[in-house]
């Protein structure tokens, strides 16, 4: 059966909230302007609709299509940029504050090795080091961390330390 616009628009209307509640928590996530998060989200929508194989509720399947192309957007979109002293690429939202700057390159220096192995680890994308990810929680996200680094042959009081001195830093 052809969707009509007026179907279309009455699933639009519907789940229309979906597509800004994302965009929104995406956009606090990643850096990236709401607006062009929310326009991603609008064509997500229409290739959605008419994927849609109407096995499972379409809240459903457009709630993963969405997260899914929010998240590749974001990525693809990610533009690394020098510092001022052109020695340090730093993601591309922290760049219009020179303080910000600053603050993030100093605490970078200020980590132990083992801590910047770890903050490595998670800004490089820990979908290739721990597997799957998303919709985990923070703790079971630490707890494959750990068990990654404890394959890598470190002991638990280093990992214990490295962790210690990381939150020391974010909640300092």
């Amino acid at each position: 059966m052809a969707r009509t616009n007026n179907s279309i628009d009455k699933l639009y209307d519907d789940h229309k909230h979906l597509i800004y509640a994302l965009a929104h928590q995406m956009s606090r996530q990643t850096g990236h302007e709401v607006d062009r998060l929310i326009a991603q989200g609008n064509y997500c929508f229409m290739e959605a609709a008419r994927s849609w194989p109407r096995k499972q509720k379409f809240s459903t399947w457009l709630y993963r299509a969405l997260f899914n192309d929010l998240r590749n957007f974001a990525r693809k979109n990610e533009r690394l940029v020098l510092d001022n002293e052109g020695s340090q690429a730093i993601p591309s939202h922290y760049s219009a504050d020179p303080a910000r700057v600053a603050m993030f390159r100093d605490a970078l220096a200020n980590l132990s090795e083992e801590a910047r192995v770890v903050v490595g680890i998670v800004l490089d994308g820990p979908e290739e080091v721990l597997g799957w990810v998303a919709h985990r929680s923070p703790r079971a996200i630490r707890g494959l961390l750990k068990e990654h680094l404890r394959e890598q042959g470190w002991s638990w009081p280093v990992i214990w330390r490295t962790f210690r001195e990381i939150k020391e830093l974010l909640y300092a």
